[in-house]
């Protein structure tokens, strides 16, 4: 793959991380209480960000004509993905060890995602696991970038 590309796509990723934030942010319940000209702002935000993460796409796919919605440049939940229980999703993207935290974690594990990002986001109160909420963050990361994840923190090392 070309250096171009690369960086293409190293770009989208990290902007369709930041839409999935901003989108989660939408959901909840803090979001319903600010004040709604900043909401209104948000709203704005997330659809410029939006057209320009379709334009990274576009930018990609004319250089090497096989970038698609749902492919490696993007971390977001599409319409072309398959959604799956966010049981499933953590089984078929965490190794082992790390998915049986996930699910032992997980509030409901029937909710139906299109993206291990949002099993993991939206499956349980990071903050409230035994392992804490810096070891998801790193986790999640870990995932976005291809890196190694973290260690699985020992039960008197957790939180």
């Amino acid at each position: 793959m070309s250096v171009a590309i690369d960086q293409l796509l190293d770009e989208k990723r990290k902007l369709d991380f930041r839409i999935y934030e901003l989108k989660w942010f939408q959901g909840v319940d803090a979001f319903k209480r600010i004040n709604p000209s900043e909401a209104s702002m948000i709203n704005a935000q997330v659809q410029a960000m939006e057209a320009y993460s379709k334009i990274l796409s576009d930018r990609i796919s004319a250089i090497d004509g096989t970038f698609k919605k749902g492919a490696p440049g993007s971390v977001l939940d599409h319409e072309d993905v398959v959604a799956q229980t966010a049981s499933e999703l953590l089984v078929d993207n965490l190794p082992e060890e790390y998915a049986s935290l996930a699910i032992k974690n997980l509030v409901s594990g029937d909710f139906k995602a299109g993206h291990v990002f949002t099993a993991l986001k939206q499956g349980f109160d990071w903050g409230k696991t035994p392992e804490g909420s810096d070891f998801w963050v790193d986790v999640t990361y870990a995932l976005m970038h291809g890196l190694t994840l973290p260690p699985i923190p020992k039960q008197e090392e957790a939180k």
